[in-house]
């Protein structure tokens, strides 16, 4: 108050000096005795002073004075003498040899309080380009658009080498002026491109400094009218050395222009995207999931609009607790299908809040294009045939899928064509079909022309419901148009079980459906459908005849198939009665099928298959059929393939049982050092015997059983298996009959058996004993263990003994422990009469 009150004395006190008129006089007082006071200089002093006759040096001198009290000067003071300047230089015209030379002597540090506009009113020659570097920021922006740089590729050259030379804060400011200026069009892509370039190159050389300019500030706001012209180039620019915070403002201004970017910026943006989260996931073990509360926030702020790039899988691994039914309408259709798929709601049955999350999933496609529902669905078919899913097997998301496609589907069915139909119902709703219901076929137009019933009931109508519709339905006249599922359902009628030829036909036509998976549906059908079946004999013949009665006049086909639903189910007679011919004929074609596809089976495959497929047809199995199967699978798998046929094996033909063991010597004596001989040192012998060979063992002779094995054959852990035979050949050549304990365990086994199966045992021994040409037992003691043994266990039907059958048991079953019969043993002899006395 005091300076302003000083300085506004000196100043009446020198405006009436009359040498206030001299050239220089004014100057020198600005220079000398006003100095002190000019932080308080005003409006009125400064007006008055362009009223004096002030030259150019002389007004470069004032400047110049109160240039150097600027340090001390508020804003408003600084601003009022850059307005003086500009006041001062439009009157007199102080023109200099260059704009550069103009700025730096007639405007000094005030140049900061002017505008470009300024500038150019003060000196209307002014040419702004020639004095680049010494322009301020805004400054600098302000001609940017004044002079329609950006419509200029050349003068956009100029510009970013301005700001090349200049610190980042300039940059940032000049971008902070630039962002808040109307621009006018047409703009220069390049012109866009070569700035944006510019700012990003500058940037990228101070981060992290202090000085660096906010991020989110920069990409969220300043950036915005050039980012629409990145390329991968660009995005290359970009800050590394960054965190999750950083990395998410950066994208949330990539974001705001998302639209405008081209295809490829777009994808581009997405693996940058990518890159840095898998990097944040390897380094920290988390990809940027830490700040963010829900599976919505992590998405949103971690990929934006690219999401639609990611492949749903791949969000899983960045963020293992991400929950896709918290955020389906950020979903793509095809990341959707792969959610479904993933998440088990498909196969879970045990899933809690799974039918609530496949009817969100079908709402979500309620409001969008049918091209997205086929996009969805047949991501799903992909997806499960990669995991070998062949059905839905969660009934009730099945069914509220179905029915939620359908009413999507309901609009467009009013204009479909029969190649529409044959998309959709001949593979995209295979799947769901399962669950139709006559409420879901009434959404079909009615009447539908034979071309597009005939694609509609190929793809999910029960041959039974063929049937229905037309009673003189035959399946043998329209092979060609039923699926693998319908084939099975045919191949379980009269017409096709019962006849050789009809057989092979439809398996004919079986073989023209391509992959392996049409032949597993027919089995997996098939199967199905036989389990359900009663017992032969319990059927009765379906009477068309009262299908008809029920039929009246013509209908639509919905509500003839409705009627249908209402009636009892059309029933074949005797379909379990399939004989083995027709069972040989199923079997021989289904294994050239498989030969083709066993080098890709797995373990599981094999158990599939054979443990359940072909359970049914497998006791018709024959050498031939069996040279089809490979010998070189893994123990496993081999496993798989005996347990199926052993399964049947009361029902193989005796000549089937003789091919079968053939095939398992040619598995276990094969040069392999990992499977076939390697597979016993993997088993005991228990569980080598039951599942290397299953009942088949007993097509062997006991020593050939061991050689078998290639270890040590613990017989007496298998004596249930082995037959009377094997277990007679056993005694003779192993420790039994000099090994008390061996003896011990054998009369334990006797005692768990009935006494004629001990006797046919005993039978086997002598024959084996002869021919190993034995004549005495070796060892008296446990040889008079086994006799009385034997006779303690047989005592009661020997009282009833006849003379024949004493003779038989002297002279056969105990012909070699008569040598040791004593007091004891005769005890038991008790003849019922003098004939059996003299046999005895």
């Amino acid at each position: 108050m005091a300076r302003a009150f000083l300085l506004n004395a000196a100043w009446e006190k020198l405006r009436a000096d009359p040498q206030v008129q001299s050239t220089g006089y004014l100057a020198s007082w600005f220079q000398e005795s006003l100095h002190p006071y000019l932080t308080a200089i005003n409006a009125g002093i400064l007006d008055c002073a362009t009223q004096l006759p002030i030259t150019c040096d002389g007004f470069m001198t004032i400047v110049q004075a109160l240039d150097s009290a600027y340090p001390r000067m508020d804003n408003s003071t600084r601003q009022l003498v850059a307005n003086w300047i500009g006041r001062f230089l439009t009157i007199h015209q102080c023109q200099e040899s260059s704009a550069k030379e103009w700025i730096q002597s007639n405007w000094k540090s005030f140049l900061n309080y002017a505008a470009y506009s300024d500038l150019t009113k003060a000196w209307s020659g002014f040419d702004g380009f020639s004095a680049l570097e010494v322009l301020t920021a805004s400054q600098l922006a302000q001609l940017t658009v004044a002079h329609g740089v950006l419509s200029n590729a050349t003068l956009t050259g100029a510009v970013a080498e301005a700001l090349r030379g200049q610190d980042v804060r300039h940059t940032g400011d000049f971008l902070s002026e630039f962002s808040l200026l109307p621009l006018e069009g047409p703009l220069e892509p390049k012109a866009l491109y070569a700035l944006l370039e510019t700012v990003l190159r500058k940037v990228d050389e101070s981060f992290p400094d202090l000085c660096s300019p906010s991020l989110k500030d920069l990409f969220q706001v300043k950036l915005q009218r050039l980012l629409p012209v990145a390329d991968a180039h660009i995005l290359e620019l970009f800050p590394t050395k960054i965190g999750c915070a950083d990395f998410q403002d950066i994208y949330k201004g990539i974001n705001l222009v998302h639209h405008e970017l081209s295809p490829a910026t777009q994808r581009a943006v997405y693996d940058h995207r990518l890159s840095f989260l898998e990097g944040q996931l390897a380094k920290e073990g988390a990809a940027c999931t830490f700040a963010t509360s829900s599976s919505r926030e992590w998405l949103q702020e971690n990929f934006g609009l690219s999401s639609l790039f990611a492949d749903y899988q791949t969000l899983v691994h960045l963020n293992p607790s991400f929950q896709g039914f918290e955020v389906l309408d950020l979903l793509t259709a095809k990341q959707i299908g792969a959610l479904v798929v993933i998440s088990g709601v498909l196969t879970d049955g045990a899933r809690i809040g799974a039918e609530v999350e496949a009817a969100a999933v079908m709402r979500t496609f309620q409001s969008q294009n049918i091209s997205e529902l086929r996009i969805f669905l047949l991501e799903v078919n992909a997806l499960t045939e990669q995991r070998d899913i062949a059905e839905i097997t969660n009934v009730q998301v099945r069914n509220v899928m179905l029915q939620g496609i359908f009413q999507i589907l309901k609009p467009y069915f009013a204009s479909v064509v029969v190649t529409d139909v044959e998309s959709w119902f001949g593979g995209i709703l295979t799947l769901y079909l399962p669950s139709v219901t006559v409420e879901e076929l009434g959404y079909l137009p009615s009447p539908f022309n034979c071309t597009e019933l005939q694609v509609v009931f190929k793809s999910f109508v029960n041959i039974t419901d063929l049937m229905a519709i037309d009673q003189n339905f035959t399946g043998m006249a329209h092979l060609g148009e039923l699926s693998a599922v319908q084939l099975a359902q045919l191949t379980l009628t009269e017409e096709v079980f019962s006849s050789v030829a009809n057989m092979e036909q439809v398996f004919a036509w079986l073989a023209q459906l391509p992959g392996l998976s049409e032949l597993a549906a027919y089995w997996d059908e098939f199967n199905a459908v036989y389990e359900k079946l009663p017992p032969p004999g319990t059927f009765s013949k379906y009477d068309p005849n009262s299908y008809q009665a029920n039929r009246g006049p013509a209908r639509s086909w919905e509500s003839r198939l409705r009627a249908r639903r209402s009636l009892p189910q059309p029933t074949f007679v005797n379909v379990v009665n399939i004989s083995m011919e027709v069972k040989r004929i199923m079997l021989t074609h289904t294994m050239e099928r498989l030969q083709v596809e066993f080098p890709k089976f797995t373990d599981a495959d094999y158990q599939l298959w054979f443990t359940k497929r072909l359970a049914v047809v497998l006791p018709s199995v024959t050498a031939t059929i069996l040279q089809r199967i490979p010998i070189t699978m893994s123990c496993e798998a081999y496993k798989s393939v005996i347990a199926g046929i052993n399964n049947c094996f009361p029902e193989i033909p005796e000549q089937g049982k003789k091919d079968v063991f053939s095939y398992i010597v040619s598995f276990l004596t094969q040069n392999s050092q990992i499977t076939a001989p390697a597979c016993s040192a993997q088993s005991t012998t228990r569980d080598w015997l039951l599942q290397f060979f299953g009942r088949f063992s007993m097509e062997a002779p006991f020593l050939k059983l061991v050689s078998y094995y290639r270890q040590t054959f613990d017989a007496y852990t298998v004596l249930d298996v082995l037959t009377p035979s094997q277990i007679g050949d056993m005694m003779v050549h192993s420790d039994t009959l000099t090994s008390m304990d061996l003896a011990t365990r054998l009369v334990t086994f006797f005692q768990e058996r009935d006494v004629e199966r001990v006797q046919i045992i005993l039978k086997e021994f002598t024959r084996a004993a002869i021919q190993h040409k034995l004549v005495v037992l070796p060892n008296p003691q446990i040889a008079q263990f086994l006799l009385t043994s034997y006779l303690a266990l047989a005592a009661a039907q020997m009282e009833a003994y006849t003379a024949a059958e004493w003779n038989t048991t002297l002279q056969v079953d105990l012909r070699f422990f008569c040598p040791v019969i004593d007091t004891t043993s005769l005890d038991y002899f008790t003849p019922q009469d003098y004939e059996s006395f003299t046999t005895m």
